[in-house]
């Protein structure tokens, strides 16, 4: 019995070191950051998230092509962002900083990747060297099509209206050029 006691004992100091350990380590990475954003931030300072949706599906049933500044006036936005950052899930934090030129930055909930996990796709909104609002939309349901996890769009992007026979799917945006 007396062994027993011993072996839990041990158990518990080590359970309870790695947890002493864990957070300091937090802690020293928090401390490293420039700055942190959440991604699961429902913060709206810029405009509604339905209504950009909205104003993309309204775009995408008619025929043209629209800046992306266009889209989000139609949808009520404020107009202080200048750039978009695309990120998927298993982006690289370090990737995600280099793509929005924003070194240091530490990215709360960035999902890793894999084969068990759904894939999302986070549209980092940003206003200078401040993330200002992020979308959120499963794969399947992207706000755009033709654009990859770490590109960077600006106000002037062009998107154009894609009309696939409707028995096949939806009309979507496509981007034409960056």
């Amino acid at each position: 019995m007396g062994h027993l006691l011993r072996i839990t004992a041990v158990i518990l100091g080590l359970l309870a070191g790695a947890a002493c350990s864990t957070s300091e380590d937090r802690g020293a990475t928090a401390s490293q950051c420039s700055a942190n954003f959440d991604l699961e931030s429902r913060a709206e300072p810029l405009g509604s998230a339905t209504e950009l949706r909205r104003s993309i599906r309204e775009r995408a049933a008619q025929p043209g092509t629209y800046s992306l500044r266009a889209l989000t006036e139609a949808a009520g936005w404020d107009d202080q962002w200048d750039r978009v950052v695309i990120a998927s899930s298993g982006l690289p934090a370090e990737k995600l900083n280099s793509a929005a030129n924003l070194p240091g930055y530490c990215w709360s909930n960035l999902p890793d990747s894999g084969f068990d996990r759904p894939i999302d796709n986070f549209y980092v909104f940003i206003t200078g060297s401040t993330p200002t609002q992020v979308i959120r939309a499963a794969q399947g349901s992207e706000l755009f099509r033709g654009v990859r996890s770490g590109d960077v769009l600006g106000p002037e992007s062009r998107f154009q209206s894609v009309q696939p026979p409707a028995q096949l799917q939806k009309p979507y945006l496509e981007l034409t050029q960056g």
